[in-house]
């Protein structure tokens, strides 16, 4: 396609699309790998050859937006972001006085109903056509749930990485383009492996941030790894992740340490008898056991669940509860739905005891609120990853004001996964005479990468996990009357 010239602005509401815009439905042949993809721990995945749909693919092969990040844009990008947040699109880093064109459809709404039926670029004078890649560019893919029940912490995630772009790339690379193709991954392994694939054969991204799930970022990573593009993710905590010499980074510290943190915590509130409703996947099995070690080796005692991923009935959960007259349910899954049930059972159930519940991380999200209602949640309390400075919040409110993204403390993980990459990149390109660096300069660079972030201290181990620190890494939540996920007083890192 021909894009605008320099100045050239198209006037709202013109949407510029790459190619002819397939039909809904049919855009997902172009989002399957290439056969040769491993997904570590997911079955069915067997990659489909190009043109095959791989089940449940159809709506995350569908980009969000392509989007660039310009000098002097952190006040436009903030007014994207509201802008586009309102309607539940991707918000749009765009230059001072540029016209944000309007999406094609509000499909990737707030609600997370559907994704958009062709890929979508946000107006831009400066802005380059996927798989078009001008001289001295970083394009960053962005692979997040922007649909689905985690599709708040997608799109918070997405305008942290925005904000990071907007506030340090024309700092930290003057004269290189940065920019930023986000996809919706449905927060599910085979989606998030087709979109991962799209990013890397199709747009031609020289790295990754994301995905959100763990489940997700096990499938994607093989993508990664595959096509050298360093990932990094502000939000996959399972233990499975934890693996030297590969493409694979994160921001968050593992899951082992987790586990151990929120029994700490539910001892201290002097439970002893806990029913541990896990999901059954990566990331719920590597908390709990995590999480039950670090439980019975202080003294309490721990009943174990297994919930299939896809199930939101709260049953078999309820009935051990009542069985061993539990004081206390630790809830280690990603599932708002299931989550929901729970606690609703319990409240409903007039049990002779009362039940403390206490959250996993993936939890700790205004989805639980929203589909539980506020009040149901008001007061529950869980482990998350640290929450992020207060000034970082401040800022990232005023970023997304009117877009209804609620804040999460994955925001200031996103925006540290952003600036590591930054800077990896900018270490390997000096390292490369000044030109663009490939992924195995960029992923030798962020092992080094060592700094005072949003999130607190940020610097990585042998396996590429945020180095763990007992002072900043995690912090109790709790929720607001309000339905907010709130920082507990006096827990801070």
């Amino acid at each position: 396609m021909t894009m605008p010239a320099a100045g050239a602005v198209p006037t709202v509401g013109a949407v510029p699309t790459v190619g002819a815009v397939p039909a809904v439905g049919a855009v997902a042949a172009a989002a399957a790998p290439q056969a040769g993809l491993a997904v570590p721990g997911v079955a069915a995945a067997a990659v489909p050859p190009a043109g095959a749909v791989a089940p449940g693919a159809a709506a995350a092969a569908a980009p969000a937006a392509t989007l660039p990040a310009l000098a002097g844009a952190a006040a436009a990008g903030a007014a994207g972001a509201a802008a586009a947040g309102a309607a539940g699109a991707p918000a749009a880093a765009l230059p001072a006085g540029a016209a944000a064109a309007a999406p094609a459809s509000a499909a990737a709404s707030a609600t997370g109903a559907g994704a958009a039926a062709a890929p979508i670029i946000a107006a831009s004078p400066l802005l380059t056509a996927p798989g078009a890649k001008a001289p001295k560019t970083f394009r960053i893919g962005c692979l997040v749930p922007l649909t689905g029940g985690k599709n708040n912490t997608g799109r918070a995630v997405q305008a942290a990485v925005e904000m990071a772009i907007n506030e340090l790339a024309p700092k930290r690379l003057p004269g290189t383009k940065v920019e930023l193709v986000c996809r919706d991954s449905i927060c599910t392994d085979v989606p998030s492996l087709n979109t991962a694939a799209k990013l890397a054969r199709s747009d031609n991204v020289d790295a990754i941030i994301g995905d959100v799930c763990s489940g997700a970022s096990l499938a994607s990573s093989s993508v990664a790894n595959k096509f050298q593009l360093p990932m990094i993710s502000p939000a996959s905590t399972s233990m499975a992740l934890s693996t030297a010499n590969d493409y694979f980074f994160r921001t968050v510290p593992s899951d082992k340490h987790q586990g151990h943190f929120a029994a700490a915590q539910m001892k201290a509130r002097g439970l002893k008898n806990a029913v541990v409703a896990y999901a059954d996947g990566s990331y719920g099995q590597g908390l709990s056991f995590s999480f039950i070690a670090a439980f019975t080796r202080d003294g309490g005692k721990a009943y174990p669940v297994a919930v299939p991923l896809d199930s939101d009935n709260a049953t078999s959960a309820l009935a051990e509860i009542s069985r061993v007259k539990a004081d206390s349910v630790f809830v280690a899954s990603n599932n708002p739905a299931y989550t929901a049930n729970l606690i609703k059972a319990v409240k409903g159930a007039n049990l002779p005891n009362s039940v403390t519940f206490f959250m996993g991380d993936s939890m700790m999200d205004p989805s639980l609120a929203r589909i539980a209602g506020a009040a149901t949640v008001a007061g529950v309390q869980g482990s998350d990853v640290s929450f992020g400075t207060p000034e970082f919040k401040a800022a990232f409110l005023n970023a997304t004001a009117g877009s209804g993204i609620a804040y999460v403390a994955k925001a200031s993980h996103a925006y540290d996964a952003a600036e590591a990459l930054l800077e990896a990149y900018r270490r390997a390109a000096a390292g490369a005479g000044g030109g663009d660096p490939e992924g195995p300069a960029i992923i030798a660079e962020l092992a080094n990468v060592r700094f005072a972030g949003a999130s607190g201290p940020i610097e990585f181990d042998e396996f590429g996990d945020l180095a763990y620190n007992a002072t900043a890494s995690y912090a109790v939540l709790e929720f607001s009357p309000a339905g907010e996920v709130t920082l507990v007083e006096g827990i801070r890192r």
